[in-house]
């Protein structure tokens, strides 16, 4: 089975390491890095969304005895359920439907050097179990085979999820949790290293003008409403990166830099009433609507929502939620609720449900 684009990454290939800025918590930062980076112990890597967590990661791997051996970097959420195991323990040929070939799955892959497991905050209950034992015991067992594979692998995972709440609430495994956070680093955001800009942004024009020249150079006026802006990028560097990018192909506008926030997009959905959405519509399409009603360029809005893995549709129920409610506490019959809104039985106590409204009957789910 084919590997996903990106999924697989080595030495060869990988992108540099280097981190950029000079500000005291970058300083701190690559003093954490520089202790633990020698040392044979898993890392857990914490951080908002955009901050960077992958490229500490390879700092971490680049500086330590394993930089000369494979960097594999999994994106735990881009998986199947079904398919997660056979992906990163491997399968046998014929062990399922479909498995034409041996696939040694990308632990093996990473055999001597590092596994970089992305977003393990997303990682299925089912397979933390197993995620588990291959940290406890450095073996794992490939699907179809009745034999285990010993591995020498240094595992590096990271999350912008609070996994404390997460084992607390069962949404992941406490002994999972402490056996990767042997070592925990925090990335800082990037509100903590507002010095560090200007230094970010100049780096990201070298980059892009060196990739493609017949790019810009933005405009100075651009680049200073950016640095404005830049305590409020939820989405962090890579809000920052898609910016300056964008600054560099003449496509962003002055006037049409706003700085974005979840509010202004809650607003703009109560606005067009967030009942007129339908969530069968692509989210291309509601993020149309919301530029128009909102008044935002809808590129800027695009970028925003990419950055900061805003989901549109959870926006929208949570302010139909809001509004049924607030309707409720004014009084309305759950008839006139319907009536108001048009919207189903169905609909509403599935909102109901989701939200755990107060002040309506109990209702079993169909």
């Amino acid at each position: 089975m084919a590997m996903p684009a990106r999924i697989l990454e080595f030495q060869s290939t990988k992108p540099s390491s280097t981190m950029v800025g000079s500000s005291p918590a970058m300083d701190k930062l690559r003093k954490i890095i520089a202790l633990v980076a020698p040392k044979n112990v898993n890392v857990l890597i914490l951080g908002e969304t955009g901050v960077g967590k992958e490229l500490v990661a390879r700092a971490i791997h680049d500086q330590s005895p394993r930089k000369q051996k494979p960097f594999v970097v999994v994106n735990c959420p881009v998986f199947a359920e079904g398919l997660i195991e056979s992906e990163l323990f491997g399968h046998s040929k014929g062990a399922f439907t479909g498995a034409h070939n041996h696939n040694p799955g990308l632990f093996r892959s990473a055999n001597g050097g590092t596994i970089f497991l992305d977003e393990i905050g997303e990682m299925p209950l089912s397979m933390q179990v197993k995620i588990l034992r291959a940290v406890e015991t450095r073996e794992i067992q490939p699907v179809g085979s009745r034999y285990a594979q010993t591995l020498d692998v240094r595992i590096l995972a990271a999350t912008n999820r609070d996994l404390k709440k997460a084992v607390q609430d069962g949404g992941f495994r406490e002994d999972l949790y402490y056996r990767l956070g042997v070592v925990d680093i925090t990335v800082p955001p990037l509100r903590d290293r507002i010095e560090d800009v200007p230094l970010l942004i100049d780096h990201f024009i070298e980059l892009f003008l060196s990739r493609e020249p017949e790019l810009v150079h933005p405009n100075p006026d651009i680049l200073v409403q950016i640095v404005q802006m830049a305590t409020g990028l939820p989405g962090n560097i890579r809000e920052l990166n898609n910016l300056v990018q964008r600054a560099t192909m003449g496509t962003l506008d002055y006037a049409n830099v706003t700085i974005l926030s979840e509010e202004k997009i809650r607003a703009a959905v109560v606005k067009y009433n967030p009942f007129k959405f339908s969530l069968q519509q692509r989210n291309a399409k509601l993020i149309d609507i919301i530029a128009t009603v909102g008044g935002f360029d809808r590129t800027n809005l695009g970028s925003f929502i990419d950055a900061s893995e805003l989901n549109i549709k959870e926006v929208i129920n949570s302010e139909r939620a809001k509004v049924v409610l607030a309707a409720r506490g004014d009084g309305k019959t759950i008839r006139e609720i319907l009536v108001i809104f048009d919207i189903s039985v169905k609909g509403l106590y599935n909102l109901v449900r989701e939200y755990d409204l107060p002040g309506f009957p109990n209702r079993k789910a169909s």
